[in-house]
C-alpha cells in the first residue's frame, strides 16, 4: 500500500482532534447544568465552534486517507510505467498510413519568411509649441 502522503500532518490533525473532542463533550455536559441564558448561549456558541473545527479536521483526515487509497490503486495499476500499446499488424499499418498522410499534408505548407533584420529611424524630435 502507498505510504501516507503527509504523516506529520496526519499526526498533527489527530492530536488536534484529541484536544477538541473532549472539549465538545465537556461543553455539552456543561450545557445540561443549570446555567443562565447568557452563559448557556456562550457555551452553545463554543460547542458550535469546536464541533465545526472537529468536522473540518475530520474532512482533511478523510481526504488524506482517500489520497492514500488512490495512490495505492494507481501503483497497483503499474504506475509510473505505462506499457506501449500492442496492436495487430493491420492496425499498425493503418496508423502508419495516417501518419504518412499527415506528414505529406503538413509538407504542402511553406512558412512565410520572417524578417531577419529590422531598422527603424524615428528622425529628429519636432517641437509642438508654435
Amino acid at each position: 500500500m502507498a505510504d501516507h502522503p503527509n504523516p506529520a500532518l496526519r499526526a498533527e490533525l489527530l492530536a488536534a482532534l484529541d484536544v477538541v473532542i473532549p472539549q465538545v463533550r465537556g461543553l455539552q455536559d456543561f450545557a445540561k447544568t443549570s446555567l443562565s441564558d447568557t452563559t448557556l448561549n456562550a457555551v452553545k456558541t463554543q460547542i458550535e465552534v469546536r464541533s465545526r473545527r472537529a468536522d473540518l479536521i475530520q474532512k482533511v483526515l478523510n481526504a488524506l486517507d482517500a489520497v492514500t487509497v488512490a495512490r495505492a490503486t494507481l501503483e497497483a495499476d503499474g504506475y509510473p510505467a505505462l506499457p506501449r500499446a500492442e496492436v495487430f499488424a493491420a492496425i499498425a499499418k493503418e496508423i502508419q498510413e495516417q501518419k504518412d498522410d499527415l506528414a505529406i499534408a503538413a509538407g504542402i505548407f511553406d512558412p512565410q519568411p520572417v524578417a531577419a533584420d529590422l531598422n527603424i529611424n524615428l528622425g529628429s524630435p519636432v517641437s509642438k509649441i508654435p
